[in-house]
């Protein structure tokens, strides 16, 4: 299986979610040796596996980009970016905004849902941010081949702001690699 996996929101100060990608893929890298992985990321991502060791393996290429990480300016660039790459097998993408052009074999992660069901989440521009979010979402939610929700309460949230999402095509998995 060739599998593409975005990992662009690894940096060099890491939040929560910058902090999962990095040992998923990590870890994912060092025990995963049948599948081909093309990982995109950015410059400071890239030193990080090349000291581990994981960007000289076989099996993994290391596609530096400067596209942004969530963000309208990715829904151009990663679909054009993922065409050059192709064939990809399954692209997952570790956040609700997945490029929505990108590749209809996809698997997306949601962590929360606070960017929908909070109404002071946004400081300004609340309600063009809400529109771009909410409709991202369920434009992910339902291209995707899979959701991943990081607990039963996240996956909760989906199927009561999203009814149309098929409960089976969810599965809980909890954010415990570190």
């Amino acid at each position: 299986m060739r599998i593409l996996f975005d990992a662009r929101i690894v940096r060099e100060r890491s939040d929560g979610l910058s902090t999962y990608v990095r040992h998923l893929l990590t870890r994912l890298l060092a025990l995963d040796t049948g599948n081909e992985y093309l990982v995109l990321l950015g410059a400071a991502f890239h030193d990080h596996l090349a000291r581990e060791g994981l960007g000289a393996r076989p099996n993994v290429r290391l596609v530096v980009t400067r596209c942004p990480f969530m963000g309208v300016a990715q829904q151009v660039c990663i679909p054009l970016l993922v065409r050059r790459l192709s064939p990809v097998t399954l692209y997952h993408y570790p956040h609700f905004d997945i490029p929505l052009l990108t590749h209809a074999c996809s698997v997306v992660t949601v962590h929360d849902l606070n960017h929908v069901t909070l109404d002071a989440y946004f400081d300004s521009h609340r309600w063009l941010k809400r529109a771009y979010s909410f409709g991202t979402t369920a434009l992910s939610l339902t291209r995707a081949r899979h959701i991943l929700a990081v607990s039963q309460a996240t996956k909760d949230q989906i199927l009561a702001r999203f009814p149309w999402i098929a409960p089976e095509k969810i599965s809980v998995t909890y954010e415990a690699v570190g």
